[in-house]
This record gives C-alpha cells, structure tokens and sequence, in this order.
C-alpha cells in the first residue's frame, strides 16, 4: 500500500504482525471482534516505529489484537514516535518484557490517540500492563482498560502502573 491509502481488511484470523513503520496509511478491520491478529508471540501485534519518519500518521481500526509478546516495549501495539490513531480495538492477552506496555507502548508521539477499544488481560514487565505513555500527549476516550498485571523484572527491579504508567 501507498501513503494515503485505506486498507479494508474482511473478518478472519490472521496470524501476523502488521508493521506500519514509516506508513502513513489507514488498517480498517471488517469488526473488532471478528477480525483478529494473532500474533503467536512472535512480536508486537502492530508496529509503528518512526525515528527516522517522525511525521508519519496512520490509524488502526476495528481489530483484536491479541497473543503478541516483545522483549521490550509495546506487546500489543508499539508507537515509537509519528502519529497512530486506534480505535474500535481489544488490545488482549498480549506481553511485553523487560520494558514496558503488555497492551500498549505510546513514546514521543504528540498525535496518537486510543478511542472506544478495550485493554484488557495485559502483563508487562515491570511498568504499564496496559498502557505505556512515554513522553507523548495522547487522548484516551471511552475506553476500558481492566485486568492487566505488572511484575518486577527478573533482577528485582519495581512494578508499577498495572493500567496505565506515565513517564514524562
């Protein structure tokens, strides 16, 4: 896909990772409960990881995203700078580890927003079972973040933030 484009996706199971690094394009699931991304572990269940295209602005709709695990920020979904709007989603089961965010890591972004979704049933080691924000002004509305755990890190290391954890 091209810049600019929209992307429909029907309902289905699809076990991969969507990379929208560097994108600035529109995911559109066919219904969030019906239209799942299944990450397997394998990684973060979206990515959008800008250093190097920071004006970057993409939107992830209608989705599950479920089963992603990372050895760092962002199980779920990961924003590493440009703008991700999310909506319309349930951020489940996911993981991150040694880092931050089981459902969600948001870092240096000043755009993204996270609307009528669901978080739920996150773990993340040591901060931000649901959500990470990390130096970001982002909106969060009509949204039900619940269930999601934190423990320390294997060297001891505090936990904090099981729902959402600021750092600023």
């Amino acid at each position: 896909s091209n810049n600019g484009d929209s992307v429909f996706v029907n309902s289905g199971i699809y076990n991969e990772i969507i990379d929208l690094s560097g994108k600035s394009i529109h995911v559109i699931g066919e219904d969030r409960n019906s239209t799942i991304i299944d990450a397997n572990q394998q990684g973060p269940g979206v990515r959008f990881d800008n250093p190097n295209s920071q004006n970057s602005s993409s939107a992830i709709i209608g989705f599950t995203i479920k089963n992603a695990y990372r050895n760092g920020d962002g199980g779920g979904i990961y924003v590493y700078y440009g703008d991700l709007i999310m909506s319309d989603l349930i951020i489940e089961n996911n993981e991150a580890v040694a880092n931050e965010g089981g459902g969600i890591s948001i870092e240096n972004s000043n755009g993204s927003s996270i609307s009528r979704s669901i978080i739920k049933n996150n773990l993340s080691r040591p901060r931000g079972g649901g959500v990470n924000i990390g130096y970001s002004n982002i909106s969060i509305s009509n949204t039900i973040i619940t269930g999601n755990q934190i423990y320390p890190t294997s060297n001891g290391s505090g936990a904090s933030g099981a729902g959402i954890y600021i750092d600023h």
